[in-house]
């Protein structure tokens, strides 16, 4: 059988190659048109990829409006380049029997890697220091508001146990924290980890922590978990990581819980607007509506943790690996279910 594959970016003739060879003979691939000008090939142009989504098969992409799949009649198979499927209209996906594999691995190192830095960043004040020093002002360092943090014998507690949080509970350990992790399985096993809790004791997880690292995808058990309730169990002037999604924490709550001195710092590469961009644009029309990017004790990153040379090339092997297997009928490597979310 021939199938009808698109690639929903603006892929160069290279991509194209690779995404051919990789699918083979009885795939004919197609992308969206390509020019050396494009500030974000990631993104695609609205009327193009509607008209050129109505009779494809599958569709590898970075960008997936749910007008998209819509228009595609005849969609069955799609390999999504991210990891999180929260964008994606997965009901609808799963009433049409389309399948769904993902990313999960391809991006992992760096991510991981990105969290600690945050991590540091906040319990070293490391932005803060270096704007006040660059700005000839001197910092303190007897007086509260000068004085670092230390991490060794300190508690984190890392919400989300796959690749990611496995990763960064392992480092954890390399500084001599207890580590708890927060995971939708406590039975599994956890490399790393002191103590492992459900999703029903996030709190008592919670209780206590200096260090919070989210790292747990979003779905309809983990939306908001981040609320007043959540960082009043936290260790007073604690720091909150979030490199999962933004709508894992309350805006409002964290908001004032950073203004208040309740919890110490923030750092978060992801914010509370996912919606994708048609024609390219920024990916998020501003990072908070309630200026929680602008406060001092919050460190920003903006969609940079998986920024990193080779991630993409691996996202692109990883997903046509798995189309491929879904066009053959077999089950993908990182095949989603639908109804869970990931």
């Amino acid at each position: 059988m021939n199938w009808k594959v698109l690639a929903g970016w603006h892929a160069d003739e290279p991509e194209l190659a690779r995404v051919r060879d990789g699918l083979g003979p009885d795939a004919e691939v197609q992308g969206l048109s390509w020019s050396p000008g494009l500030d974000i090939p990631y993104g695609a142009e609205r009327s193009e990829y509607l008209a050129k989504a109505a009779d494809a098969d599958a569709i590898l992409t970075w960008t997936l409006p749910d007008e998209v799949v819509e228009a595609a009649a005849r969609l069955r198979f799609v390999a999504w380049m991210h990891s999180g499927c929260d964008r994606l209209p997965l009901r609808s996906m799963a009433e049409r029997g389309i399948r769904l594999a993902n990313v999960p691995n391809a991006h992992q190192p760096a991510i991981s890697e990105h969290a600690w830095a945050l991590v540091l960043a906040c319990v070293k004040q490391i932005v803060r220091k270096h704007a006040e020093h660059v700005a000839g002002q001197f910092v303190p360092y007897w007086r509260d508001g000068g004085v670092g943090s230390v991490l060794h014998g300190s508690t984190i507690t890392i919400v989300g146990a796959g690749q990611i949080g496995t990763r960064v509970a392992a480092v954890a350990r390399a500084f001599e924290m207890e580590v708890r992790v927060v995971r939708r399985n406590p039975a599994a096993p956890t490399p790393s980890a002191d103590r492992v809790y459900g999703q029903g004791g996030l709190h008592e997880a919670l209780r206590g922590a200096s260090v919070v690292v989210l790292a747990a995808p979003s779905t309809d058990l983990t939306r908001g978990m981040m609320d007043r309730a959540a960082f009043a169990e936290m260790d007073p002037g604690a720091c909150l990581v979030n490199i999962a999604r933004g709508d894992l924490v309350v805006e409002r709550a964290v908001y004032d819980a950073l203004t208040c001195g309740e919890l110490g710092a923030f750092a978060s590469d992801v914010w509370w607007d996912y919606e994708d961009a048609m024609p390219p644009g920024r990916h998020f029309s501003t990072p908070s509506r309630l200026g929680v990017h602008r406060l001092p004790n919050v460190v920003v990153s903006g969609d940079q943790a998986s920024n990193a040379y080779f991630v993409r090339d691996v996202m692109l092997e990883s997903g046509v690996s798995d189309l491929r297997a879904m066009l053959d009928g077999r089950r993908a490597d990182h095949e989603v279910n639908l109804l869970a979310g990931y």
